[in-house]
């Protein structure tokens, strides 16, 4: 599942890409302010529409494996496996789903809008808030707002997988997944915070970490949201072949 790591990757990015694009608008120069906030409210539509599509290829390419993997098992016979396949990957080709009610969509486009928010005001401890976004802990399993207002997703920094033991520092309040880190402490004792934008300057060590329970539930409740709308899907894809056989 490479291309869904890699997709899950750019997903990440997105916000934090535009937190660093929300810095430029705001230390710019006066006579260029319009300009580049007109660009920050472009690029940021533009990457929430990116989220879209690339969710939009993420459970089509979830759909096309799972459609595969039940036709080598229905089909034993080569010949009988290239004609039904085709039809099914057809199929699948063909299913659509609403993208924008799927939670990681919701998730990602609220990050961004959180992340592109101007002149947001600041808390007491130097984060930036959402006056919009939902109170509800459920409605932002995807993101949270630490430090110096960065967002960050779900995924380590380094190795860009699912953080399953997540750690805090302490001095940026950005989270990391403990192997993940630990292994990069060991490596290199000179390794500050990887996140984009992020003004801790101290060097990270183990002493610096602490255990993070509230974002590890997060990630399980995301996950299991997650597999729950992609198995929607491919459950909608594999009926939409199954009418069309018994069509024929």
């Amino acid at each position: 599942m490479e291309v869904i790591q890699q997709i899950d990757t750019v997903l990440g990015s997105l916000p934090e890409n535009t937190q660093l694009f929300k810095d430029l608008a705001e230390g710019t120069p006066s006579e260029y302010e319009a300009q580049i906030k007109k660009l920050h409210e472009t690029s940021t539509r533009r990457r929430v529409e990116y989220a879209e599509s690339l969710i939009r290829i993420r459970n089509s390419h979830q759909a096309m494996q799972t459609a595969l993997d039940r036709a080598k098992e229905e089909l034993p016979d080569y010949q009988e496996w290239r004609s039904g396949w085709k039809e099914r990957k057809e199929a699948v080709v063909k299913s659509r789903i609403n993208v924008k009610n799927m939670h990681v969509y919701k998730n990602i486009k609220q990050a961004i809008e959180v992340a592109s928010n101007l002149n947001n005001p600041r808390t007491s401890t130097g984060s930036e808030k959402d006056t919009n976004a939902s109170t509800n802990p459920d409605d932002d399993d995807d993101i949270q707002i630490q430090g110096n207002s960065d967002v960050f997703s779900i995924y380590d920094p380094w190795s860009k997988a699912v953080m399953m033991n997540p750690v805090r520092n302490t001095k940026c309040g950005h989270v990391y997944d403990r192997e993940s880190v630990l292994k990069i402490i060991k490596e290199n004792i000179s390794i500050r915070c990887p996140v984009l934008g992020c003004g801790n300057k101290s060097y990270l060590h183990p002493n610096l970490l602490v255990e993070d329970e509230e974002t590890r539930q997060r990630v399980l409740r995301k996950l299991a949201e997650e597999e729950k709308e992609t198995e929607e899907y491919e459950v909608e894809a594999l009926e939409d072949t199954d009418q069309d056989e018994e069509m024929e």
